[in-house]
């Protein structure tokens, strides 16, 4: 195999105790398979971690199987990207930088659990005693942010992705989904913890800005994650927005108070689920200046967001 677990020695997960293979190379593995100087969409650091009991054999088809996908769907992004400047949304130049300059914000750990999902014993909150821990999506329990108390004093912190319990990999989800956040699109790790319960905070119900509170900051932040990252893969959700926005009101708000929050950074649209180029265009702006903020304990204030969109 190219791809090996390091000799005799298991490593532990970094955000728990769980003893676990690491899986050496899969980065450079994964990169070797794209056309010439397309490595630089993928994350800057990709990792894999294996239970004892799964199979190198496994393992390796696993990371065979990804890399082939990956053939795919950095290819599609690319087109998506090309379609975005041709219709005049983006600069050449501006949307290369969104989506190659900031691939180090959240390294991505892939784990390869015995039978799926990401082995949540326990969902600490997430405070600033917190010395590590895993919080699972809301909806997809499967994927996750990971944190590690860092010796700067702010976190180390992992975009997490493990297949679903009891299931195959899923490689649009899985593979594709994750690789995008994971390389342009953050996702932040305070909208995961439970006190602020992001999913019950429709913004539908917040009429102006100066309204906001945190939780609403928080959601407005993973919803342009979300947008930023099924616009670039051409994503359609089983939604009434086909976005990842359930509620139309709550996607009208969304545009409707970042127009309010930050003026002239484009979010002046018509609000046309159909046209996801040009709700994306500023939310993909936008993502890059919030992305100092995607491993902190807590989300930006309004105040944060307003000054984040000016740089």
């Amino acid at each position: 195999m190219n791809c090996l677990f390091t000799a005799s020695r298991p490593k532990r997960l970094p955000w728990n105790e769980t003893t676990v293979h690491v899986v050496e190379g899969v980065r450079e593995r994964l990169a070797s398979g794209l056309a010439s100087g397309l490595d630089v969409y993928l994350p800057a650091s990709i990792s894999l971690y294996a239970d004892l009991d799964v199979e190198p054999e496994r393992v390796e088809r696993f990371v065979e199987n990804c890399g082939e996908y990956l053939k795919r769907e950095i290819p599609n992004r690319l087109a998506r990207r090309d379609a975005m400047v041709s219709q005049g949304l983006v600069g050449e130049e501006e949307i290369e930088e969104i989506l190659t300059w900031r691939t180090h914000v959240q390294p991505w750990a892939i784990y390869y659990s015995s039978d799926g999902g990401l082995r949540l014993d326990e969902e600490p909150l997430l405070t600033a005693e917190s010395r590590r821990g895993i919080v699972p999506c809301s909806t997809m329990r499967n994927h996750g942010v990971a944190w590690r108390s860092g010796e700067s004093g702010e976190p180390d912190v992992w975009l997490v992705t493990a297949r679903k319990l009891g299931q195959d990999w899923d490689w649009d989800s899985d593979i594709g989904h994750e690789s995008a956040h994971a390389a342009f699109a953050p996702v932040p790790l305070f909208v995961q913890p439970h006190q602020l319960d992001i999913t019950k905070t429709n913004l539908a119900y917040v009429s102006r800005a100066a309204d906001l509170e945190p939780s609403h900051v928080a959601r407005m932040c993973y919803l342009f994650s979300e947008i930023g990252v099924v616009a670039v893969r051409d994503e359609s959700r089983p939604t009434r927005t086909r976005l990842p926005v359930e509620d139309p009101s709550e996607l009208e708000s969304l545009y409707g108070l970042a127009d309010e929050l930050l003026p002239g950074a484009g979010f002046d649209v018509r609000v046309d689920a159909r046209d996801v180029f040009r709700l994306a265009a500023p939310v993909l702006r936008l993502l890059p200046r919030l992305s100092g903020y995607a491993n902190r304990l807590h989300p930006p204030t309004a105040a944060d967001l307003r000054a984040a969109a000016q740089r």
